[in-house]
C-alpha cells in the first residue's frame, strides 16, 4: 500500500524545497528555467508489508546527532559530579529519544516543520532532560528513571506566561510543541 507524503514549499527542512532551492528538482533536473513545473506535488513512497510509515520519515540531521551524543551521558557513572548524584541508565535515555522522535514526528506530520533541535542533558537523581531554548521561549521536559514515571514539564514564554504540569510518556504530545513554536 503506498504512503503519499504532502510537501509544502514553504517548509525549509522539506525535500521538494530544498531542490527547489539548489534549483534542481528530484530527478535532478535543472530547474531554473522554470521553477514551478512541480509545486505542491505529492511524492508517493511504496513501503513493503513490513515497513512502517515511522520508519519512511527520518528526523533531520541536527536532531539525529543531538540523540547520537546524548550517548555520552551513559559514560557518567554515580557520583559523576562529586555531589552524589547517580548515574545515566540506557533505559531512561532510551525514554527520552523514543518521546522525543515519536512527538517530532506526529509534530512534524501534522504541521510539516521540523520543532528546533533540544539539549539533551543530564537531570537530577538519573532522570534526562530535554531542553530547549529559544530566543522568545524555553521549555524543559524532565524524563524520570522510574518505568512508569510521569515526565514533568515546565515552559515559559519569557513574558507573562507559564506551563508546568505532568506528561504520560505513553501518550502523544505534540502540542508541547506547538506551544514551544508558537
Amino acid at each position: 500500500m503506498p504512503v503519499t507524503i504532502k510537501k509544502a514549499l514553504a517548509n525549509p527542512n522539506n525535500v521538494q524545497s530544498w531542490f527547489y532551492q539548489q534549483n534542481i528538482d528530484p530527478w535532478g533536473r535543472n530547474t531554473s528555467i522554470s521553477p514551478k513545473i512541480y509545486p505542491k506535488a505529492n511524492i508517493t513512497v511504496r513501503k513493503s508489508v513490513h515497513e512502517k510509515e515511522s520508519d519512511i520519515l527520518r528526523l533531520p540531521s541536527s536532531l539525529e546527532k543531538a540523540i547520537s551524543d546524548s550517548r555520552q551521558l551513559l559514560e557518567l557513572e554515580d557520583d559523576w559530579d562529586g555531589e552524589g548524584s547517580l548515574g545515566y541508565s540506557e533505559n531512561t535515555l532510551n525514554k527520552a529519544i523514543k518521546f522525543l522522535e515519536e512527538n517530532a514526528k506526529n509534530y512534524f506530520r501534522s504541521s510539516g516543520i521540523w520543532v528546533t533541535t533540544p539539549d539533551i542533558c543530564p537531570g537530577p537523581n538519573g532522570s534526562i532532560d530535554l531542553l530547549w531554548k529559544l530566543l522568545d521561549r524555553e521549555l524543559l521536559i524532565n524524563i524520570p528513571v522510574t518505568e512508569n514515571g510521569l515526565a514533568n514539564y515546565y515552559g515559559d514564554d519569557l513574558g507573562i506566561n507559564t506551563i508546568k504540569g505532568k506528561l504520560d510518556l505513553t501518550e502523544k504530545h505534540e502540542w508541547i510543541l506547538m506551544w514551544l513554536t508558537k
